[in-house]
């Protein structure tokens, strides 16, 4: 018997690229999610319409905070200001407690990528973003950009 071939079939947002090695019993296939990132799914899971993304469809604010209406998903100044939203505001973030959980928040402007680019620029490489004050939000007047492993 032949085997199915997903090659090039889209399932939510993933596009299948290729065929990867088995997990076992399962096939597993190479996808490319439409928002940049490449994830493996086992046959079962897209036919079935289980798995629709690379997980990033899951993320609260998708419909608001993808970046694509900006252009900069993906970018390395996008990912950070993803990722400093996400240690804030989801209780299940690996670093919640040190962030959320001590109640530190992103201020209200920063809700929205451009107003966030507008006041940081883009990172640049080699550096991460930086509360000047570890005890108070991130806002325009606490961050700037510093040399990763600087802080």
């Amino acid at each position: 018997m032949r085997a199915l071939d997903l090659t090039g079939e889209v399932y939510g947002r993933l596009t299948v690229l290729h065929r990867v090695p088995n997990k076992g019993k399962f096939t597993v296939w190479l996808c490319q999610c439409r928002c940049g990132n490449q994830c493996q799914v086992t046959t079962g899971h897209l036919r079935s319409g289980n798995t629709k993304s690379c997980g990033c469809g899951q993320q609260e604010g998708l419909r608001q905070d993808t970046g694509y209406r900006h252009g900069w998903y993906g970018t390395p100044t996008c990912i950070t200001w993803k990722a400093m939203k996400q240690r804030c505001n989801y209780p299940n973030h690996r670093s919640y407690s040190f962030y959320g959980g001590r109640g530190i928040k992103v201020c209200e402007r920063w809700d929205d990528f451009e107003n966030f680019l507008a006041d940081m620029g883009e990172r640049p490489e080699g550096y991460s973003i930086s509360r000047h004050d570890h005890d108070k939000d991130y806002c325009p007047e606490n961050c700037s950009w510093a040399p990763e492993n600087s802080h």
